[in-house]
């Protein structure tokens, strides 16, 4: 064996590394190699073929690493990252929505939110379009966010029984992956993962009351998407330092039981400056299966890329933040790879015990991308993901504040996003287009679900609703 030597890093978990063994090994082979520095494996993600080790306190992580790609007998192997949640304090006096309707006090600007009301005349969110919330948890009992929690229609509850077979047993409203001895906070829950996704830090719960807060209610906030549901997916912790962390193998987890499970958008309201392969498959196993993903740029003023915000894949929004006056906030990251301007700077939203604060951060921002996505979905059910996505980018209101500093240069517009406008004409002919290369009758579906109301989507619904786009 090779002589070790040590490098203290406070971004990966301490004697952990997470690996893809070739698929020729047979399982002798994988044993006797961890054998030889006394290793084992802790857990796995299967769909992925990638497994958590954990090694002995003195083999450091990069050594490991190095020594098992020399030997040939993985694919990838890398750190277990640990993934800082991107939140930012901020004034808590400040306690207005204005994210959703700034109407110029408490000195913002008139007109630099998302043109929420607008968009809700068009549509307030469908029950069966659900928002994954990947994060630290939710306190899914606060009275603003309970009727909206997602519930696994295929499993009864407390039987302890895995009713619907997807390998989670009595997973209610989601699942908690964390599963971890690095540093947890007392009277946190860092132990075995099970059914019970609370959140005892208080991140998730603010981003899935921005994505989805219950309104009308006469309570409270109101969320982007009032009606849509919230899967509670836990992989964040609250580690004794107060900050909120994901290790990467619970993040990806976290990522394929939420695709799996019938989410049609993932927030991510979490990265880092670096890459982590195992949260980048387990994304891509996602965008593969027509899930959009909405991703927080960072929080360091910088435009150093900030992951999996910054993965180059369609299908994934990178997500800065705007203040209340139309201006990059000053700890928004930023950059090409940066694709939409969000407010995020003193956001009200839920907070864990049935409360509400303010808070920021491009955290903040992100679900506001994720409800409107959920909205577009609403009420255009059958739409594919690129075209949600472009109803977003391409409907911006452009600000010479962000020009120069991220891709589109402008901020989500909710209203123009769902609006039948000329812009959006053009943009649904064009993804028409390119799905059928045609348009005639029984041409084939462009997407799941049902444009006009008759049941069905063909080349006939299609052909008519662009020729009616055309002449309107």
């Amino acid at each position: 064996l090779p002589q070790w030597s040590h490098k203290r890093t406070s971004h990966l978990v301490p004697g952990e590394l997470v690996v893809r063994f070739r698929k020729d090994l047979k399982t002798e082979e994988i044993e006797r190699v961890l054998s030889r520095f006394g290793a084992t494996i802790r857990k796995g993600i299967p769909v992925l073929n990638y497994w958590v080790l954990t090694l002995p306190k003195e083999v450091p992580v990069g050594e490991a690493e190095k020594w098992l790609k020399q030997l040939g007998v993985v694919e990838q192997a890398e750190p277990n990252y640990l993934i800082p949640v991107a939140q930012v304090p901020d004034d808590p006096k400040f306690t207005l929505q204005w994210s959703l309707l700034n109407t110029g006090q408490s000195g913002g600007a008139p007109g630099a939110d998302i043109s929420a009301p607008e968009a809700w005349e068009i549509e307030t969110g469908s029950p069966g379009v659900v928002i994954a919330v990947i994060d630290t948890g939710v306190d899914y009992s606060h009275p603003d966010l309970a009727a909206n929690i997602w519930h696994n229609p295929g499993e009864t509850a407390d039987n302890n029984i895995d009713d619907d077979g997807n390998g989670y047993v009595d997973d209610i409203i989601g699942w908690d992956f964390v599963h971890t001895t690095n540093g947890c906070i007392s009277g946190e829950d860092c132990s075995d993962p099970d059914n019970d996704p609370t959140d005892l830090h208080g991140h998730g719960t603010k981003v899935a009351g921005i994505a989805a807060a219950v309104a009308n209610n006469d309570q409270g906030i109101a969320g982007v998407a009032w009606n849509c549901k919230i899967m509670v997916v836990r992989a964040g912790f609250k580690a004794d330092d107060g900050s909120g962390l994901l290790e990467a193998a619970d993040a990806a987890s976290a990522i394929i039981y939420a695709t799996d499970n019938g989410a049609s958008v993932l927030n991510l309201s979490w990265g880092d400056t670096v890459s982590s392969e195992v949260v980048r498959e387990a994304i891509q196993y996602a965008l593969n299966r027509g899930v959009l993903v909405c991703a927080a740029a960072g929080n360091h003023g910088s435009d150093t890329p900030f992951y999996p915000a910054a993965m180059d894949e369609d299908g994934v929004i990178a997500v800065a933040a705007t203040d209340n006056r139309d201006q990059l906030a000053n700890f928004s990251n930023y950059g090409t790879w940066v694709n939409v301007g969000v407010p995020g700077d003193g956001i009200l939203s839920t907070a864990v015990g049935g409360y509400y604060e303010n808070t920021g951060g491009t955290s903040m921002a992100t679900p506001h991308v994720s409800g409107l996505a959920a909205l577009i979905l609403s009420h255009y059910p059958g739409f594919k993901r690129g075209l949600v996505q472009d109803l977003i980018l391409q409907n911006v209101d452009g600000l010479s504040s962000l020009d120069g500093w991220i891709a589109t240069f402008g901020r989500i517009n909710a209203a123009s996003s769902l609006n039948v406008s000329l812009q959006n004409q053009t943009i649904l002919i064009s993804h028409f287009s390119t799905s059928f290369g045609s348009l005639s009758w029984e041409a084939g579906a462009m997407c799941q679900g049902d444009i006009d109301g008759d049941g069905d989507v063909d080349g006939l619904d299609l052909a008519t609703l662009s020729l009616w786009f055309t002449l309107s």
